[in-house]
């Protein structure tokens, strides 16, 4: 999980009982340290209805802070030694490390640390007052933009690795033929031509206008290939073609982003109530409702976690003939 960027979802399916378990009620659990839970206390004075929970049951100097019923936790805070000794001396000097009051978060760019660690997203401080201001200052709720931006790379993954499948199926059924898709060429006037396509495009033609195979086997088999050379195209041109991302909300709205390339920076944001929802992205998301988290649909879309979808739009973008 990326301390970053915690979806709520993850720390209720490590909480063990689901959301009803997840939030710490910082009056009655002792366990947690009593600094922190005093820290806790006056933030939740300041951010009304803000709520905390743990990252796991023996971490007992470090809370998630969220609010009920949104996508991301806020960041966390923290009671500890964040161990930022830097020599040797140092080390020397601090028989009892100095135990600072810390707040973590995204919106976090500490200059004074390497962005492989997670001391350039933290603020430390020994005044817990000072701590209380700086919570305030950098525990805030994800935009939708932002919601886009820390998912969508898990979105490309999942289309890549879906059509990898595919790519590896098509390469099996064009072996049985010594057909190689990438390497099968001649050359011609010097150049190199690849005639897999043109190949393809005739025995579509074949097909098409009914042509009588002596061997069925060899029909067979270019009938496979077409259709995983097809289903390879669709898929490829869907990953690169429009899509909304969309988070569901309580009560069943949706806020949405509509991106008309993978490419195209000028992003549609628009919101939508239950009954004004594009029946397409509807029956998209009806689909991707019943699948796991992390799950992606050939030509429908990816499903991130419980309230963020990526969702293909109708059509897959035309196909360019050579």
């Amino acid at each position: 999980m990326n301390r970053q960027h915690t979806l709520i979802s993850d720390l209720a399916s490590r909480s063990g009982g689901g959301m009803g378990t997840l939030h710490v009620n910082l009056e009655t659990n002792t366990a947690i340290e009593a600094p922190l839970r005093i820290f806790a206390k006056a933030i939740r004075e300041q951010l009304r209805g803000v709520r905390f929970a743990q990252y796991s049951n023996n971490i007992n100097d470090m809370l998630h802070v969220y609010y009920p019923g949104d996508v991301f936790a806020l960041g966390s805070i923290s009671y500890r030694d964040m161990q930022v000794t830097e020599t040797l001396q140092q080390v020397l000097e601090y028989h009892s490390p100095p135990r600072t009051f810390n707040v973590v978060s995204r919106t976090i760019d500490n200059k004074r640390f390497s962005t492989f660690r997670i001391h350039s997203h933290t603020v430390m401080s020994g005044s817990m007052d000072r701590a209380v201001k700086n919570a305030l200052k950098y525990l805030r709720m994800y935009t939708l933009p932002e919601m886009m931006v820390v998912t969508i790379s898990s979105f490309a993954r999942e289309a890549r690795d879906y059509i990898y499948e595919i790519k590896q199926e098509r390469g099996k059924i064009f072996d049985e033929v010594n057909m190689n898709v990438s390497d099968w060429a001649m050359a011609k006037s010097g150049e190199t031509t690849n005639l897999t396509p043109a190949l393809l495009r005739e025995m579509q033609f074949m097909l098409d206008d009914k042509y009588v195979f002596r061997d069925p086997l060899v029909e067979d088999v270019i009938s496979r290939m077409l259709e995983v050379q097809g289903q390879c195209n669709l898929e490829t041109r869907f990953a690169s073609g429009p899509f909304w991302f969309v988070r569901a909300k309580q009560g069943g709205s949706f806020d949405t982003i509509y991106r008309r390339d993978v490419d195209d920076p000028n992003d549609e944001q628009k919101a939508y109530l239950p009954d004004i929802v594009p029946e397409v992205m509807a029956h998209r998301l009806a689909i991707l409702s019943i699948n796991d988290t992390g799950t992606y649909v050939g030509g429908i879309g990816y499903r991130h976690c419980n309230d963020l979808y990526f969702v293909y739009d109708k059509e897959a973008p035309e196909e360019h003939q050579p």
